[in-house]
């Protein structure tokens, strides 16, 4: 059975058979011989105590049963549990919060919406882009995206600018 042994001129410790025990091996870090001693036994048992066989006294505590030691614990425990459940709380709620549907929003991208189908179906019928009918339609088109870029830092969803050709299109 293999045992460590530390060598007396570089103290690194070596792993030895317990059948070289006794013999001359060189320190594979520092090539200086070493011999290697016999394995250290396992140290004897302890002596067996010795019990009184006098009469047994009950001794009385000055803490009641309900004081124990190790009381925190589960105090602990209850705290952690709440703590995440109150963190959970907070993120599912926040997650509600921000997903939910804007009421504004939502309107402002309906109306552009119609005003884009309306400038599609405009283009459809052949109306001149320079007549006063679209020039309007393009007006409201160009102001509800102006109004939504100022008031929420971006275009409507979905609808982006450049998803339509509607830039070589002048404004009279």
């Amino acid at each position: 059975m293999p045992f460590i042994v530390t060598c007396p001129t570089c103290h690194q410790a070596l792993t030895v058979h317990e059948m070289t025990a006794g013999q001359a091996v060189g320190c594979p870090h520092c090539r200086q011989p070493l011999t290697v001693p016999a394995p250290v036994t396992k140290a004897p048992d302890p002596p067996e105590l010795e019990f009184s066989t006098g009469p047994v006294t009950k001794r009385y505590s000055t803490r009641s049963k309900y004081h124990r030691n190790d009381t925190g614990s589960g105090v602990k425990l209850l705290f952690i549990c709440a703590a995440v459940a109150v963190a959970v709380s907070l993120v599912v709620g926040a997650a509600w919060y921000f997903a939910r549907p804007n009421p504004e929003i939502a309107r402002v991208e309906a109306e552009y919406s119609e005003v884009c189908d309306e400038l599609d179906r405009m283009k459809k019928a052949g109306v001149p882009e320079h007549s006063e009918q679209y020039n309007r339609v393009f007006r409201r088109w160009i102001d509800l995206q102006i109004q939504f870029n100022n008031k929420y830092g971006r275009t409507p969803r979905h609808l982006k600018y450049e998803d339509r050709d509607y830039s070589t299109t002048p404004i009279r």
